[in-house]
């Protein structure tokens, strides 16, 4: 039988077919008993060269190609060559002339699928915005409401104020002033004074105190006096006219791709950080290169809503508060009530009921004695408070953390974090990439893993079974 033997490079699961011109023609006697799957043939003329040479055979007679898996040299320089066919050089044309559902190719893959086989490398850069805030200004802006008998501004019940740092300090200095107390406490004598200046609170007239990072630009209204309950200050400040402030972002990001629709974008995670907000993600599906924002704040509770917009549509809204409450003063909570103090006091109302009105006077000097060195202890912790740069202290919602960065707002930033498949040539050739698309194989090459491995063939049962096993477990398109 005439067969054809030579030296061939290939691998089992190779679809790769050898042409027989590269391989020499002999002329073999087939074993007794064997089977077209490994059959032996015995070759009677042979060399020592052939032996080092020859590691494939076709046999045109079956039109298959076979592997040499071994030779025995017997008695009479008989050589006996065993072999197993190669189903998949074999049936190489049935092999890439089917159409199957590709699951992993080395020629053609989406390198945005997720794919297991792949390690992972990030790409991490982050930018800072100063100035990130349309009128940002680290001394920033103080928003007073008080309670007053001629209430004028963005509330029908209250007086909404905006002053800077030095306007506060001449309001807080007038309150602790004698004329403020002679025109609270006109004609009353200087016990009755010392008595007013212990018990009564001014800044129980303040409703509420927000400190926002904002030059007082920003917030519209005309100049008119600040007022406390039925008093006039005499102190100007700004009398806001509206109860709500807009402003907006202007920061740019270059993220990784111009076009939200491309799928690169999947891979791109944006963090972002705005003091006063917080830090959060921005979805890149909908992010283009550029993203702008516009913050809307209510005056009186400091609260905030930041809507970010790409190509002109809001892409999140994030709540926030750019308002940070600053305490001003309880006297109250300052004054040590002694039994004495307390007693004196019990005494005054039983006093006034027997002995009337002129009674008053001479229990008003008994509390001051008892108070008379507490009043300037008071007032000295107040003047102490807004002394210096008058730093906002922190109640309520505020915190200090709070304060420090909208101090700081111009460290504004977005970090932009790029998450890449790292594919290299050689994984690449070894382990293809994820396709998931139906293909004839005859358009692939290289390294490729089919879903179920269907194939024609009109050869024996053991070929088709190996076939698919070797399949199965991807295989080479040569």
């Amino acid at each position: 039988m005439k067969v054809y033997l030579g030296n061939f490079n290939k691998v089992v699961n190779s679809t790769k077919r050898v042409k027989t011109s590269t391989l020499s023609e002999y002329e073999l006697v087939l074993k007794d008993g064997c089977d077209i799957i490994t059959p032996s043939f015995k070759l009677l003329n042979y060399s020592d060269d052939m032996l080092k040479n020859i590691n494939y055979a076709v046999v045109p007679a079956w039109n298959r190609s076979y592997f040499i898996k071994n030779m025995a040299i017997l008695p009479g320089k008989v050589l006996e060559i065993d072999m197993t066919i190669d189903v998949m050089g074999t049936y190489s044309e049935n092999i890439t002339s089917s159409t199957l559902f590709v699951k992993r190719s080395r020629s053609e893959y989406n390198k945005w699928l997720p794919d297991d086989c792949w390690s992972h490398t990030t790409q991490v850069s982050t930018e800072i915005y100063p100035g990130i805030f349309d009128g940002y200004n680290s001394q920033g802006t103080y928003i007073i409401q008080t309670i007053s008998s001629f209430p004028t501004g963005a509330y029908p019940s209250m007086s909404t104020y905006a002053m800077n740092d030095s306007t506060l300090k001449k309001l807080i200095s007038y309150v602790f002033s004698s004329g403020f107390y002679d025109k609270v406490l006109t004609g009353a004598s200087s016990e009755s004074k010392s008595i007013a200046k212990t018990f009564f609170n001014p800044f129980q007239y303040v409703v509420s105190c927000k400190w926002f990072p904002l030059a007082i630009d920003n917030f519209p209204g005309a100049d008119e006096t600040v007022s406390f309950g039925w008093w006039d200050s005499g102190i100007v400040a700004k009398g806001v006219s509206r109860p709500s402030l807009n402003t907006t972002l202007n920061f740019k990001k270059s993220i990784p791709c111009d076009n939200w629709t491309d799928l690169d974008n999947r891979w791109t995670n944006i963090l972002c950080y705005v003091p006063g907000f917080g830090t959060f993600n921005i979805d890149a599906c909908y992010a283009g290169t550029t993203i702008t924002g516009e913050i809307s704040s209510d005056i009186s509770s400091g609260t905030s809503v930041m809507k970010l917009k790409s190509f002109d549509k809001t892409i999140m809204q994030v709540n926030g508060k750019l308002g940070v409450s600053v305490q001003l003063s309880s006297l109250y909570k300052d004054i040590p009530v002694s039994n004495s103090l307390t007693s004196t006091l019990s005494s005054m109302g039983s006093t006034l009921l027997t002995a009337g009105l002129s009674a008053l006077d001479a229990g008003l000097r008994n509390v001051s004695a008892n108070v008379s060195g507490h009043e300037p202890n008071s007032a000295n912790r107040m003047s102490n408070a807004v002394g210096g740069a008058l730093a906002p202290t922190p109640c309520l919602n505020g915190s200090p953390e709070s304060i420090a960065q909208l101090k700081t707002w111009g460290g504004a930033q977005m970090t932009v974090r790029r998450f890449y498949n790292y594919h290299s040539e050689d994984v690449i050739e070894k382990m293809g990439g994820m396709l998931n698309r139906t293909k004839t194989l005859s358009e692939l090459s290289g390294y490729t893993e089919v879903a179920e491995p269907k194939v024609h063939i009109n050869g024996t049962l053991a070929e088709k079974n190996q076939l698919e096993i070797l399949m199965s477990g991807g295989f080479y398109i040569e």
